[in-house]
């Protein structure tokens, strides 16, 4: 499992999300997106084959109709899951995309207080 911080579709940002698959089967991935106060604003169930890589375009906005900041949570009950993931907050104005790596849930998980 994975998070992602930082999203945003508010102000003339938009926020693509991407999934590469590694393992060696079609895998289904599940990412709950997060307002600021911790509600869950939606799920998707997204499919990715086998090595591909797949991105999901203004995910907040879109695919949720989310207008603000958020966070994301991506994991997967099937066996053999295995990914990386990312986010990219896109400022509408000028072009420019901020990177933003997906940090292991473990990780996060161990810093809490």
């Amino acid at each position: 499992a994975a998070v992602l911080g930082g999203l945003s579709s508010a102000n003339g940002f938009r926020t693509n999300l991407g999934i590469t698959s590694l393992a060696d089967e079609e895998t289904t991935f599940t990412i709950g997106v997060y307002g600021d106060d911790g509600g869950l604003i939606g799920e998707l169930s997204i499919p990715v084959a086998a090595g591909e890589f797949k991105q999901l375009t203004r995910i907040l906005g879109q695919e949720l109709g989310h207008f603000g900041t958020a966070w994301a949570t991506i994991h997967s009950e099937d066996s053999g899951a295995s990914f990386v993931a990312h986010a990219s907050v896109v400022d509408g104005a000028s072009g420019d995309p901020v990177y933003i790596p997906a940090a292991p849930l473990a990780m996060i998980e161990a810093r809490a207080p």
